[in-house]
């Protein structure tokens, strides 16, 4: 019973959330057969729980950071570093970062779909020169903050992309 002993203390040890634990495996009978699929059971709960935190640390990220350009555009205009006459185009920027974010939140709804890799892409035509630039506009007061000089030159007016803007937009920014 040693075993079947074995099996029990690493269940409660699941229980605890402890996706790490293994039964050790010694003999083939059907006791042994039953710890290996214990164990196999373990490697793809463990799997699960790590994909779990990636997901949740990379939504995370990408919910903070339309978040923190939304703040220093709105503190500047607050602190008088943008002049009234560049706030209406601001507020556009932070409509769109706005808009953005809520795009995301609602992405997070369908969050059973996402784990599982059934993620659908809404795919349409639009200028990915335009998106480049839009991303660039809105991470101005970080690029301004560090001192940094961006230069984006586009060989065309309009280069249109057949692709889902929203994940382009998460790969540029």
């Amino acid at each position: 019973v040693a075993p079947i002993k074995d099996m029990s203390r690493a269940a409660k040890r699941f229980a605890q959330g402890h996706f790490d634990t293994r039964v050790s495996v010694k003999s083939k009978d059907e006791v042994s057969e039953l710890a290996l699929a214990f164990n196999n059971m373990a490697i793809s709960l463990e799997n699960m729980d790590n994909t779990r935190s990636t997901f949740i640390g990379n939504i995370s990220h990408e919910l903070r950071t339309p978040m923190t350009s939304i703040s220093g555009f709105i503190d500047a205009m607050i602190d008088g570093a943008i002049p009234e006459e560049k706030h209406e185009h601001y507020l556009q920027v932070i409509s769109g970062e706005v808009k953005r974010l809520s795009r995301l939140v609602s992405s997070l709804l369908d969050i059973t779909k996402i784990q599982t890799g059934d993620r659908k892409f809404n795919k349409s035509t639009f200028d990915i020169c335009e998106t480049a630039r839009q991303i660039i506009i809105s991470c101005e007061q970080r690029l301004n903050d560090q001192k940094l000089d961006v230069e984006f030159v586009c060989d065309e007016d309009n280069m249109l992309a057949y692709a889902d803007p929203d994940a382009i937009y998460q790969i540029f920014y």
